[in-house]
C-alpha cells in the first residue's frame, strides 16, 4: 500500500484484489495502480462477466467493486467516519458554511450540511462549527437483473 501513497500521482482505492485478482473499472496503466499489478497480465473483460455471474462470490466481490468505486467518486464531497461507521460532507473551506442541493421529487431541496456559529458576545469570533449527521449509506444489490 506505501507504494500508492508514496508517488507522486494520487492514489486510488476504487479498486479490489480478490483471489489474486486484480479488479477495477479503470485501467490500471492509468494510475498508480501500475505499481501494484503486472501490466503485462492486464486483461479487459466485459463488465457483464463479471456483473451476472452464476457464482455468488464473484457478484459479492463485484457489489464491493461498485461500492468503491462510488467512494472514490464522492471523495471530495464526502468522508468516511470509521468510529461512527457513517459518510458524513466534508467542510469546503474551514470555518465556512456548506449547503447541499438535491433534486427532490418535484423541486430543488437544500439544507446546511456544515454550520458555523458565531459567538453571540463577539459575532468575529466562531463559537463552534456543527457538521450535520447526514446519514448516507449505500448497499450495492441486483434486482430483476439490474444493479
Amino acid at each position: 500500500m506505501s507504494i500508492l501513497l508514496d508517488g507522486d500521482e494520487p492514489a486510488r482505492f476504487d479498486w479490489t484484489i480478490k483471489g489474486g485478482t486484480f479488479w477495477s473499472f479503470s485501467d490500471p496503466h492509468d494510475s498508480a495502480c501500475r505499481h501494484i499489478v503486472d501490466l503485462d497480465q492486464v486483461q479487459a473483460i466485459e463488465t457483464s462477466e463479471i456483473a451476472f455471474h452464476d457464482d455468488q462470490d464473484e457478484l459479492n466481490n463485484f457489489a464491493f467493486l461498485l461500492r468503491k468505486t462510488l467512494d472514490h467518486q464522492v471523495r471530495a464531497d464526502l468522508a468516511w467516519s470509521k468510529e461512527r461507521k457513517l459518510y458524513y460532507f466534508r467542510a469546503s473551506d474551514v470555518n465556512t458554511p456548506r449547503s447541499f442541493t438535491c433534486d427532490a421529487s418535484k423541486k430543488k431541496a437544500s439544507t446546511e450540511v456544515v454550520n458555523v456559529s458565531m459567538r453571540k458576545s463577539d459575532k468575529m469570533r466562531i463559537e463552534f462549527v456543527r457538521i450535520m449527521n447526514q446519514f448516507l449509506d449505500w448497499s450495492v444489490f441486483t434486482i430483476s437483473g439490474i444493479w
